[in-house]
């Protein structure tokens, strides 16, 4: 196993799973590149405001792709900007170099999706008004998302590199009308890694403490189901997260005595029932505890307790992979020249070499005809990593299998990935999130590869 490293900055993939508005670390580069800034050929705020819509329609159909970046360019988020962005005006110039889309250069536009819904989801209008988008890269957090699907829907495919959480699985294609679509793995998947982390440690009696919360719900089902299915006795104990005492619960998980308590819950709710386990004098110097992504945060102990955070040394978890193995892809060499800290990029670029190669293959900007292609050049016969080698195959009337910078893709379902990569990461006693190397990392195989 490789020195444990301090993933900068901490828990962005939970507060862009969970939308915990909270300071980032300030190891994070300042995001640069603001809305508007110019990137490559017809990118920048009027780029795509000349687009005309099509009669009777709500998109901006007119033979050019317009590509959106929806970031947060303010707000607790707004250091990652450039790890978000720049990998998305990477896409755009590669998709420039091999002649665009339909004879057209591709634009980008920009906007930012702040600190709330309300933001996002008047940067998303301002986007389809007034900047002619067809597709969004973007936003950053699950709850943006959520807010801005019904915009959308009709409107412009959506694609995020970032998003997490386990309702988008359930509502984006739904609320979107079949436009939304992610390249990072969903948090159904997370429990499954989580559960591995907690049998590879020799773990055999677990209660499980969980949230009812709809982001939470989803990955403690999938969390027991891989522990009882790799051997291990399971106690499930839910708690409300608006309930303030968790000892009742608490003193449930403990009855029949577990070699191991796992946490799941947002942040808020998480440090209540590890504040809760350390009342009971079953804390983590005690008793191991796993945990979620939502207790990798950077209030997560200060919540436990302000005045002796060092209290969660020792809890360990799941969070996703910001950073995955990288592939083969020549993206990797080219974001590695800017100097910009990898969170997340790969995915990002990923989202936007996908959306214009479904325009490629749909041979129009129509989203919703995107989006009917969409997934379908994850599933072809012929593998490529390039917009320029994928797009000489499309237009020869090849299938493909886009093979990425985030992920070879090798199982794709409707809107999402089917498997995903996650870092296992751990609280030292100066409650600092510390995540383990590389060859620490769990994959969690789509059920169609096993």
């Amino acid at each position: 196993m490789r020195t444990p490293r301090m993933l900068r900055p901490p828990r962005i993939a939970a507060l862009v799973a969970t939308v915990s508005v909270v300071a980032i670390a300030s190891s994070v580069p300042a995001g640069a590149g603001g809305a508007g800034s110019a990137g490559s050929a017809g990118s920048g705020a009027g780029a795509g405001a000349s687009s005309t819509s099509r009669a009777g329609a709500d998109t901006n159909v007119d033979g050019r792709l317009v590509v959106a970046s929806l970031a947060p360019e303010t707000g607790p988020l707004g250091r990652i900007l450039d790890s978000l962005r720049e990998p998305v005006r990477l896409a755009i110039d590669e998709i420039n170099a091999a002649g665009g889309v339909g004879g057209e250069a591709t634009a980008l536009v920009t906007a930012d999706e702040g600190a709330d819904a309300a933001t996002a989801v008047g940067a998303t209008q301002q986007l389809l008004a007034a900047q002619g988008a067809d597709a969004i890269v973007g936003p950053a957090t699950s709850a943006a998302a959520r807010a801005i699907l019904r915009t959308v829907r009709g409107a412009a495919l959506l694609c995020s590199g970032s998003n997490t959480a386990a309702r988008p699985t359930e509502l984006g294609v739904r609320r979107s009308g079949g436009l939304y679509f992610r390249t990072t793995p969903p948090d159904r998947l997370q429990g499954e890694a989580l559960a591995r982390l907690v049998l590879d440690d020799a773990r055999t009696d677990v209660a499980v403490l969980a949230s009812s919360g709809p982001d939470s719900a989803p990955v403690a089902d999938a969390a027991v189901r891989a522990l009882r299915a790799g051997g291990a006795k399971v106690a499930r104990v839910r708690f409300d997260p608006s309930d303030v005492d968790l000892a009742a619960e608490v003193g449930t998980a403990l009855r029949r005595h577990p070699d191991a308590i796992v946490v799941v819950g947002a942040v808020t709710d998480a440090a209540r029932a590890v504040q809760a386990l350390i009342a009971s004098g079953n804390g983590p110097g005690v008793i191991p505890v796993y945990g979620n992504d939502g207790l990798y945060d950077p209030t997560f102990a200060e919540l436990v307790d302000v005045s002796t955070p060092g209290v969660v040394a020792g809890i360990t978890g799941t969070v996703p992979a910001a950073n995955p193995p990288p592939t083969d892809a020549p993206f990797h060499a080219l974001f590695a020249a800017t100097g910009v800290e990898p969170f997340f990029s790969s995915y990002q670029y990923d989202c936007t070499i996908l959306t214009a190669l479904a325009a490629v293959k749909a041979r129009s900007d129509d989203p919703k005809q995107m989006a009917e292609v969409f997934a379908s050049n994850l599933k072809g016969d012929t593998d490529c990593n390039t917009f320029a080698s994928c797009k000489e195959l499309l237009e020869r009337g090849k299938t493909i299998h886009y093979r990425g910078a985030s992920s070879a893709f090798e199982s794709f379902g409707e809107s999402e990935p089917d498997d995903g990569i996650y870092d296992v990461y751990g609280f030292n006693p100066a409650a600092e999130a510390i995540v383990q190397g590389p060859d620490a990392q769990i994959e969690v195989p789509s059920p169609r590869q096993r």
